[in-house]
């Protein structure tokens, strides 16, 4: 679902000198998973392909981050890096309080931030060098940096060394989804309202759009545009919220 870039604004709004407009936080928290439980890295999985197959890093932005409500928005973040690696990420932003039917976010860095020079940026900045995302060779940003081994051999049980090193970058992969819940989200005045965001890692693999396939699909971190789009896709798809 597509949706216009906004301004690169990424510190929490604030109010002006003397403003009566009042503040709640949202909280947003994502949980990586397989098949419904806890993702763990380095762990031996099945894959939709019955491919013994692990996951050793996972890491991802999202940008241009909204609460919406049909053609309403409220800006929330300009862009955000999501590292996994230990695990559930949470992230809060102070908002003026509201009411809203989801959150729309795209995955990947927009354009107007992609092509910055991230010398630029403050070390803890997501988009920093410190957040060793940046492709000097494309002069952009990796957007998504899904990486581990397999085996298409469902019977072997010799280490697993083949690895897959799924990437993506380039404005062309920059995708948005909207995020809808049941229940209207609602920041409320000095309180904290939290999403849970459940991420079916399992899922990076498949979905109705396409499988990626290991044996033959394996590298999309210079190029191979069609596997990168594919993985962006899979990915909008794996997302649910509560």
């Amino acid at each position: 679902m597509l949706a216009g870039l906004s301004g690169c604004r990424r510190d929490a709004i604030v109010p002006p000198a003397g403003s009566d407009t009042p503040f709640g936080t949202l909280r947003v928290i994502i949980v990586p998973e397989w098949e419904g439980q806890p993702l763990e890295f380095y762990h031996e999985y099945r894959n939709v392909s019955d491919y013994r197959t692990t996951v050793e890093s996972l890491k991802f932005y999202w940008g241009d981050v909204r609460l919406v409500d049909g053609m309403a928005t409220m800006p929330v973040s300009d862009i955000e890096l999501f590292d996994f690696q230990n695990g559930p990420v949470t992230k809060e932003w102070k908002l003026p309080t509201g009411v809203w039917s989801g959150l729309r976010t795209g995955i990947g860095v927009p354009s107007a931030l992609n092509h910055a020079d991230p010398a630029t940026f403050p070390s803890d900045h997501p988009l920093s060098v410190n957040s060793l995302m940046y492709w000097t060779w494309a002069s952009g940003y990796k957007f998504v940096l899904f990486d581990g081994r397999y085996d298409p051999d469902p019977a072997s049980v010799v280490p697993l060394v083949n690895t897959y090193l799924l990437q993506t970058g380039m404005d062309t992969c920059y995708m948005e989804m909207d995020l809808l819940t049941l229940l209207p989200i609602t920041v409320v005045k000095d309180s904290i309202t939290t999403l849970r965001v459940h991420m079916a890692v399992d899922k990076f693999f498949h979905s109705n759009f396409g499988t990626i396939d290991l044996a033959t699909e394996h590298e999309a971190h210079e190029g191979n545009v069609d596997l990168a789009l594919k993985l962006t896709h899979n990915m909008i798809q794996s997302f649910s919220i509560e």
